[in-house]
C-alpha cells in the first residue's frame, strides 16, 4: 500500500496529524488564540526571552554589587564579587540585542514614527549601558578602573527614561491595534501599553 499522502490525511489518523497553531491555540485558551493575532510572533517571543535575560542578569549585577561594597573594606572578595561586571556584561549585550530586533519588529509592523523614536532612545542608551561594564572589565585607570567609565550608565538612563515616556505618549494618542481604551489594563490586547507604563515606572 502507498504511504499516506499529506493531503489525504484527516484528523483520525493520530499518528500522523499534526495540530495547528489555531487548534493548539484552541486547546490553551482566550489568551493563547488572541496570540495568534499577533504579527511576526515568534520574533516578539525571541525579544521577549531576550529581555528576561537581561533583566536577570542585571538582578545578578546589583546583588554583586551589595556583596562587593561589603567585602572590600575586608579585603576578602569572593568569586560572586568579581562577576560584577561580567553580569553587567551579559545585562547589557542582551537589552542592545533585544532592542535591535524590536527596532526590526517595529519597523516590519508599520509603527509610528513616535513608537520607532521611542525605540531608537532605548537602544542607544542600551549602547552607552554596555560601556560601564566593558570598560569595567578592562580595569584601566584611565577609564575609571574596575568601576568602568562614570558617565555611561547616567547619561544611558536619562535616554531610556525619556524612550519609555514618548513610548507610552505614542500608545495614549496613537491607540496600538488590538488594545482599547475602554477596556482594562489587563485586556490582552492591552498589555503592551500595561507594559510599557510598568517599565517607565520603574525608571522613575
Amino acid at each position: 500500500t502507498a504511504p499516506l499522502q499529506p493531503d489525504m490525511m484527516d484528523s483520525s489518523d493520530n499518528e500522523y496529524s499534526i495540530p495547528s497553531e489555531l487548534d493548539e491555540g484552541k486547546r490553551r485558551g482566550r489568551y493563547a488564540r488572541e496570540a495568534l493575532g499577533v504579527p511576526y510572533r515568534m520574533e516578539q517571543v525571541l525579544i521577549s526571552w531576550i529581555f528576561v535575560v537581561a533583566s536577570v542578569a542585571l538582578m545578578l549585577d546589583f546583588a554583586s554589587l551589595q556583596t562587593l561594597v561589603r567585602d572590600i573594606p575586608d579585603h576578602q572578595m569572593t568569586m560572586f564579587d568579581e562577576m560584577c561586571n561580567w553580569f553587567g556584561v551579559l545585562s547589557c549585550v542582551n537589552w542592545f540585542l533585544g532592542f535591535v530586533l524590536l527596532a526590526h519588529w517595529l519597523t516590519s509592523v508599520g509603527a509610528t514614527p513616535m513608537g520607532l523614536a521611542g525605540c531608537y532612545m532605548k537602544l542607544l542608551a542600551s549602547i552607552l549601558f554596555n560601556l560601564q561594564p566593558a570598560t569595567g572589565t578592562m580595569n584601566d585607570a584611565m577609564l575609571g578602573g574596575a568601576s568602568g567609565l562614570w558617565w555611561s550608565n547616567l547619561v544611558g538612563i536619562l535616554f531610556f527614561h525619556s524612550g519609555n515616556i514618548v513610548s507610552c505618549l505614542d500608545f495614549y494618542l496613537h491607540t496600538p491595534p488590538g488594545a482599547s481604551k475602554a477596556e482594562g489594563w489587563l485586556y490582552h490586547g492591552n498589555l503592551p501599553v500595561t507594559g510599557m507604563w510598568v517599565y517607565q515606572a520603574a525608571t522613575w
